[in-house]
């Protein structure tokens, strides 16, 4: 009986230079399944102000000291505030309108988040309004998923340029 390492199967053989990034690329692509510490930002209605408290994902503290800016529903182009995250990573603004605002909320190291929240036509008579934010553009993983297709995509091309022509 034959162990399956004699079964004559095709052996994939790689340049040296692309043995490592195929050792690591399972590596990075999992990574992503793996607890990270991204930034989490949860947005609340508090009579007169929107607040934003900024969290690490996973459990983890206040964001510290991160910069945000607020676009509002009327001019989606310049801010309509800019600031920092407080020692509670918190951030709190009184918006004029009702609508669709959009936070973004950068660490300055490589943490961003884009998140939205819909404020109510009558938010001036309501006291707390507690739902979640209208979905945010989850972006982290699309960059994880370029340099993967791009390492592999690389490796095909040159596997295929050094194998012999007939085979």
């Amino acid at each position: 009986m034959k162990h399956w390492y004699e079964a004559g199967l095709p052996v994939l053989r790689l340049p040296p230079f692309l043995i490592l990034p195929a050792l690591l690329l399972p590596l990075l692509l999992l990574s992503g399944f793996a607890p990270h510490h991204g930034i989490e930002v949860e947005i609340k209605w508090h009579s007169p102000a929107l607040v934003a408290t900024c969290t690490w994902s996973g459990g983890g503290g206040a964001v510290v000291g991160a910069a945000v800016e607020v676009y509002s529903p009327d001019d989606g182009d310049e801010p309509y505030q800019k600031g920092e995250t407080d020692r509670n990573g918190r951030f709190s603004f009184v918006p004029e309108s009702a609508g669709e605002w959009n936070f973004i909320v950068d660490d300055g190291m490589g943490h961003r988040e884009e998140t939205r929240y819909i404020l109510p036509l009558d938010f001036r008579t309501l006291e707390t309004i507690t739902p979640g934010p209208a979905g945010g553009s989850d972006l982290r993983y699309a960059g994880l998923a370029v340099v993967g297709i791009l390492i592999v995509a690389i490796a095909i091309v040159l596997i295929k340029r050094a194998s012999p022509a007939g085979g």
